[in-house]
């Protein structure tokens, strides 16, 4: 198994959420999305928090999916790779969309 770091999921792509403790009402934390659709902004991936982390190893989510998780790095890539290749070409030329 190879754990999910910081450093795979920025370069897969996944943007930094940053949470302030006037936000969460307590400590500021931050977590990572990946949006995976241009017309549904719910189907995206989903980190834990960044105080949830075990060992400074991510885990992954399909947002409001919590019973696919995540934390293996080669996973998180073939999946990422299995979408990427079911993008219609129409979607992939007009808007220039990548997931990997």
């Amino acid at each position: 198994m190879s754990a999910i770091k910081t450093f795979h999921l920025e370069h897969l792509g996944f943007e930094q959420v940053n949470v302030s403790e006037e936000e969460s009402g307590d400590n500021a934390f931050f977590y990572f999305t990946k949006d995976l659709s241009l017309e549904n902004t719910s189907f995206c991936l989903i980190s834990c928090s960044s105080d949830e982390r075990i060992d400074d190893n991510w885990r992954v989510y399909i947002m409001d999916c919590p019973e696919y998780e995540i934390d293996d790095y080669n996973r998180l890539v073939v999946l990422l790779q299995a979408l990427d290749a079911n993008i219609t070409l129409k979607t992939r030329e007009t808007n220039n969309f990548n997931l990997i």
